[in-house]
């Protein structure tokens, strides 16, 4: 606990972006935090407040905008990959109850068939309160295994499975016990290698509707209207294409992008990107940056607009997306736009 509270101040004082933060849970937290989950079974209470602590620093102390048990789920899925703390400590476990059942060397297994399994099976002996946490706690992920599989065989053959004869694949293990989502195709539009990062994070909260509109904030007694056309209400479906500022800007990228489909939703830009858009090819890329790189600078537009009193420049707008869609694509293919 003390060592993710102090990364977590260290990297606290650091101007990050929000893909930041991902990355430092991600590489940082999470890899202090795998070392002891896979030696201990760490309390509920424990893994609970770790993960409070890396939700305020996602949001940088802020109200979550989406779930962690959506920011779980993996990236397909239309989560942030991040490992869930129980059941990635149960998955790191299951290598000990694996070395059990193998009748490992090692001195601590010895010790356990000695004085407590009784030279009896892992698989049929039963809990007793003398035995110690960790004990009880392999002999629950067994339950858990054995339930899931229906008798003990098949979970023998499962963990098996799982086994490349010197180790076990606790990733395999992992996907086994985490619950299953139905996988999304928009994430492979807004998971683009060639979008970058903090593009791709802003379209993430944008298609589950969780960026902080003025609708969702109604609550707090402040006033709805949008602040670029000021005639509706801020919405996502408004903010992003009803609003005749941002209709303008989006039919000018629509134009220059070639793209002739009337897509006036997220979800209707996101059926046609997924299903006329498939592949790696620059023209693909290219719909799929415009689409990724026009959210994002409605939505700074939209913030100079509310906290700076900016005054919205549809011309600058385009220009400004256009000029970003040149420098990622030009990275990537430069053979095409220098022919």
């Amino acid at each position: 606990m003390a060592k993710v509270t102090n990364s977590i101040l260290a990297w606290s004082g650091l101007n990050l972006s929000y893909a930041g933060r991902i990355e430092v849970i991600k590489s940082v937290l999470q890899g202090i935090q795998g070392f002891w989950l896979g030696i201990l079974p760490i309390p509920s209470t424990v893994l609970d407040r770790i993960t409070s602590i890396c939700r305020k620093f996602l949001w940088a102390g802020k109200a979550a905008r989406v779930a962690w048990s959506t920011a779980c789920l993996r990236k397909d899925q239309g989560g942030l990959g991040f490992r869930h703390t129980q059941k990635w400590n149960d998955a790191l476990l299951t290598k000990v109850l694996w070395k059990l059942h193998a009748n490992k060397e090692a001195l601590w297994c010895r010790w356990i068939h000695h004085v407590y399994l009784k030279h009896q099976s892992v698989w049929a002996v039963q809990p007793k309160k003398d035995y110690p946490g960790l004990l009880k706690r392999l002999l629950a992920i067994r339950d858990v295994l054995v339930s899931k599989e229906g008798t003990p065989h098949q979970a023998v053959m499962k963990l098996q499975s799982w086994s490349t004869g010197q180790a076990l694949d606790t990733a395999k293990v992992y996907e086994y016990l985490v619950p299953r989502a139905a996988s999304k195709g928009w994430t492979r539009i807004v998971w683009n290698p060639i979008i970058p990062p903090k593009f791709s994070v802003h379209a993430w909260c944008a298609i589950q509707g969780r960026v902080p509109t003025l609708d969702r904030l109604s609550f707090l007694g402040i006033e709805g209207q949008c602040k670029l056309c000021r005639r509706q209400e801020e919405s996502v479906s408004h903010l992003f294409f009803q609003c005749c500022v941002t209709s303008e800007i989006w039919q000018t990228i629509k134009s220059w992008a070639g793209l002739r489909r009337n897509m006036s939703t997220i979800p209707s830009c996101l059926k046609w990107l997924g299903k006329e858009c498939k592949g790696k090819s620059w023209r693909n890329s290219f719909s799929k940056r415009c689409f990724v790189a026009s959210m994002y600078y409605v939505w700074e537009c939209r913030n100079r607009v509310l906290f700076e009193e900016y005054v919205p420049d549809r011309n600058y707008i385009v220009h400004k997306i256009k000029i970003q869609v040149y420098k990622v694509l030009y990275a990537s293919y430069p053979h095409i736009l220098t022919c």
